[in-house]
């Protein structure tokens, strides 16, 4: 099955979501995995939050899987202050 690498540019908020979206739905169609390299993301908001764990779960409910690579601190942080383990239940790298 092919893997697609996608960069969130600076952020994952309003102004990153609309596009991020609009690849995340296309690999979904195609049926391909996707890595999403998030080592850059510097602003976080819960509009990109509720973005990322919405598609992990489609992914995951399509049998395709979403893995985010090389999380920044910024989202690290932005995940940990929602009490939300990145290695057991998102499969961060």
């Amino acid at each position: 099955m092919q893997t697609t690498i996608l960069s969130p540019d600076n952020g994952l908020d309003l102004a990153a979501a609309k596009s991020l979206s609009e690849s995340l739905i296309m690999a979904l169609q195609s049926g391909k995995n996707i890595d999403l390299d998030c080592k850059n993301v510097e602003r976080v908001t819960t509009y990109g939050l509720q973005l990322l764990l919405s598609a992990i779960k489609s992914f995951e409910l399509s049998g395709l899987s979403l893995r985010l690579l090389s999380p920044s601190q910024v989202l690290h942080n932005a995940l940990n202050d929602l009490g939300l383990d990145l290695q057991k239940n998102y499969g961060f790298n």
